[in-house]
């Protein structure tokens, strides 16, 4: 039995995100950080905690007060350059992904 198009093509579409999760999810635990996620990070971090983006790079402030959102949400601190929020840091970036894919899934299914 052969599903309707729009039944097949939401289970591709939960299928290709949860394969993406199954992916993702393993090396966000395990990898290090990269040269410049600590000091977004610490960015956003002191841009939660003071108000002002002065954390220095010359980034917009929205990506760094996302990935610090975490530690302010849980109202932890942020030990520079320790790995120990690095994985509450990087949730909100995976989130995102996962909500702007279907968004994208959605929008290309009501186009036809």
């Amino acid at each position: 039995m052969r599903l309707p198009t729009p039944h097949r093509d939401l289970w591709l579409c939960g299928a290709l995100l949860a394969l993406y999760a199954g992916l993702v999810v393993p090396a966000l635990l395990i990898d290090t950080s990269v040269a410049d996620e600590h000091p977004h990070i610490l960015s956003g971090w002191l841009y939660w905690e003071s108000g002002r983006p002065n954390g220095g790079l010359d980034n917009p402030p929205l990506g760094q007060l996302l990935v610090a959102s975490p530690l302010r949400l849980l109202r932890t601190g942020y030990a520079f350059p320790a790995d120990t929020h690095l994985v509450l840091a990087r949730l909100p970036v995976l989130a995102l992904t996962i909500l702007l894919a279907v968004l994208v899934a959605r929008w290309a299914m009501q186009l036809g």
